[in-house]
């Protein structure tokens, strides 16, 4: 029997690997890592004396194991999948900042028609730097850059807006929805053009803005709103003869994304 045992043993260490034997009360195995990278799969029956591990492996073979030869060793029980899965499944803590300075960096995309009833697409870039009370409200001060007819050239003005705004999240979670509402002046980019035998002059005017989104986790945010810019053209033609002024009112659909940090 001994030459048996013998030949068993040296199998096992060279593959490296064993079944399970688990203890009946508890359905735990024992794993044993050998630093010569076998692995022995069973039940510790006891630490011997001497720095020896006595191990049943699944077969019932009983073996002694110096304990300068192993790495370490590990119990293996039926719930541990289930335990991880729970640990996994477990939420990040909210650590959102609710108080305190925080810059927001948007773009949109402006949908509507053009003060000559025309379907078209503007855009806009916006920063706000503001002061967050608390989860409900912080105030900041925003500024921007927009075009709301950039492809056709000769009515388009850039307008440069500068506003208020007021910006809260309505539930205190890493990813939460959130409403935004701002007011200002928005400045005319370019005092005159000349078009088709007519002087323009443009001036800017008041300007209205609401948004609700959603935050994705701590910094990245979409939302929807509505933007309301009034703006000015005084018109002359050429030769003096006639004059006029449209009241513009762009009222548009915005798309946009944000970054806050």
């Amino acid at each position: 029997m001994k030459p048996y045992l013998l030949f068993v043993l040296i199998f096992w260490s060279v593959v490296g690997r064993a079944q399970t034997n688990a203890d009946p009360s508890t359905g735990c195995t024992d794993v044993v890592y050998l630093k010569n990278g076998s692995i022995y799969r069973g039940k510790i029956l006891e630490h011997a004396e001497g720095g020896t591990l006595v191990v049943q492996t699944w077969s019932g073979l009983i073996l002694h194991v110096q304990e300068k030869k192993v790495r370490r060793v590990v119990q293996r029980c039926p719930g541990d999948d289930e335990s991880a899965k729970k640990r996994a499944a477990i939420p990040r803590p909210y650590d959102f900042r609710e108080h305190g300075w925080y810059n927001v960096s948007s773009f949109s995309v402006l949908a509507g028609r053009t003060w000559w009833d025309e379907n078209t697409i503007g855009v806009s870039l916006q920063n706000v730097t503001g002061y967050a009370l608390n989860r409900w409200i912080g105030l900041g001060l925003g500024l921007g850059v927009e075009a709301y007819s950039p492809y056709v050239q000769e009515f388009n003005q850039v307008t440069y807006p500068v506003f208020v705004e007021a910006r809260g999240y309505f539930q205190r979670k890493n990813s939460a929805p959130f409403y935004a509402f701002g007011g200002g002046w928005g400045f005319a980019g370019g005092s005159t053009s000349e078009r088709w035998g007519y002087n323009d002059n443009w001036t800017g005017g008041w300007l209205l803005q609401g948004k609700l989104g959603y935050r994705l986790g701590n910094h990245f945010s979409l939302y929807g709103g509505l933007r309301f810019q009034r703006q000015n053209r005084v018109w002359t033609d050429t030769w003096g003869a006639s004059e006029g002024t449209d009241k513009i009112l762009h009222r548009r659909l915005e798309l946009g994304m944000a970054v806050q940090l």
